[in-house]
């Protein structure tokens, strides 16, 4: 089923937009270039010829989601009362490339592991920067780490290694 794609292409045009507004406030232009972005990731990904893959070892899938929201709960719930807002976005994006090495097991593609790390090593970077470099850094990176996963995983894999939700 190719519908996969939806779930990283609108989780990376979530990222963009936060990126983008971390610099400054977003135009119509710069909105609408982002949603046309997002389209054509989804399209190239739902045309790309990817069929159903294989199925996946979900009691892995399912844990990884799990630990996945513990763990952004638990950044929102130390960040918020310690008046360290600008910590959120990088924290949570290391989470979520913390969520994507099970993936790997769980789909058995180790495209996850790239991506996971990838998204882990832009987030944690960013918190060597000030705000608000430090959410744009975040938001840019982990959009378009997703969205080139995407499209990597569409038209360069192999068809029985494209992951199916």
């Amino acid at each position: 089923m190719r519908s996969w794609v939806l779930i990283p292409s609108g989780f990376g045009l979530w990222w963009l937009i936060s990126g983008f507004s971390a610099i400054s406030p977003l135009s119509i232009n710069v909105t609408l270039a982002l949603c046309v972005g997002a389209l054509l990731v989804v399209t190239i990904g739902l045309l790309s010829g990817r069929g159903a893959a294989q199925p996946f070892k979900s009691r892995v899938f399912h844990y990884s989601v799990i630990a996945e929201v513990i763990g952004v709960a638990l950044v929102l719930i130390f960040c918020i009362p310690l008046d360290q807002p600008s910590f959120i976005k990088p924290l949570i994006g290391a989470i979520v490339g913390l969520h994507f090495l099970p993936f790997a097991k769980a789909f058995e593609d180790r495209l996850f592991i790239l991506a996971g790390a990838l998204m882990i090593a832009v987030s944690l970077s960013a918190l060597l920067w000030p705000s608000p470099a430090r959410d744009a850094i975040a938001g840019l990176g982990g959009g378009i780490i997703l969205w080139l996963f995407v499209l990597y995983a569409s038209l360069v894999r192999k068809r029985d290694k494209t992951p199916s939700f």
